[in-house]
């Protein structure tokens, strides 16, 4: 099952596969500022609120894009991996969408971990399982995360993919390849949503500017999904289950 966003006017905004709550908020591809209002089903209508400053100054895009510049040495670069729901997995290439404890997701997230080594980050990849994939899997996970703020990591990833039926609903080209959307997702019931909020803008932001198209947006939905443990925390959903996970990858 899965939850259509729309406007009052009835146009279609968003799609996900998560349960939508009453004053959840999203940050569209485009910038602007959602609230659902009403509930209808599996159809949640929004009201439009703002365009959201999500940008750098000149001089702060310059620097953050000259892949040029070394990383090491500019405080803790410690970033931490893991995966609530490792058994999420890519049908077209997997064959099925969820192997517990083997997901397709783990091998998105290795690739992930690898990119972010070549950038000169010292990357904590951990692929504790947390099957079965239900309500109390947050919880199990919970501890994982725990562990690697307890390593020392400044930032932490949780990743994820959405499950949405139709592919091309996440599909992107960008530098002629096809790859997958990400979409940022923000708990909105903890104490650091501001602090992660504005990490998911910076984020978005950057890609915005390097891969106009990448993100799919930031969802700021109901729960905390543990990123009240720290304000650099951040879920990742790297397309969906009827996208290939070569895509996912890329």
């Amino acid at each position: 099952e899965y939850t259509i966003l729309v406007d009052e006017q009835g146009q279609v905004l968003d799609m996900m596969a998560r349960r939508v709550y009453l004053n959840d908020e999203f940050i569209a591809a485009d910038n602007w500022r959602y609230r659902v209002i009403r509930i209808e089903g599996n159809r949640a209508i929004c009201h439009k609120l703002k365009l959201e400053q999500v940008s750098f100054s000149e001089a702060e895009l310059t620097a953050l894009a000259d892949t040029e510049i070394p990383v090491q040495g500019r405080g803790n670069q410690t970033i931490g991996l893991y995966y609530t729901h490792d058994g999420e997995s890519y049908v077209p290439t997997e064959g099925t969408e969820n192997i517990p404890g083997k997901g397709g997701i783990l091998r998105v997230g290795s690739v992930f971990a690898e990119k972010l080594r070549n950038l000169g980050l010292n990357i904590i990849d951990d692929k504790t399982s947390h099957a079965p994939h239900d309500d109390a899997a947050y919880r199990r996970s919970r501890r994982t995360a725990i562990s690697l703020i307890k390593q020392g990591a400044a930032a932490i990833f949780d990743v994820h993919r959405d499950g949405v039926p139709d592919p091309d609903f996440y599909r992107q080209v960008i530098n002629n390849q096809k790859v997958t959307k990400v979409r940022l997702v923000v708990g909105r019931q903890n104490q650091n949503m501001n602090s992660n909020l504005d990490y998911a803008k910076r984020i978005k932001a950057v890609a915005d500017q390097r891969y106009p198209g990448l993100i799919q947006g930031i969802f700021i939905g109901s729960g905390s999904f543990n990123q009240d443990l720290s304000p650099r925390y951040m879920l990742l959903e790297v397309g969906t289950h009827t996208n290939s996970r070569e895509e996912a990858e890329r």
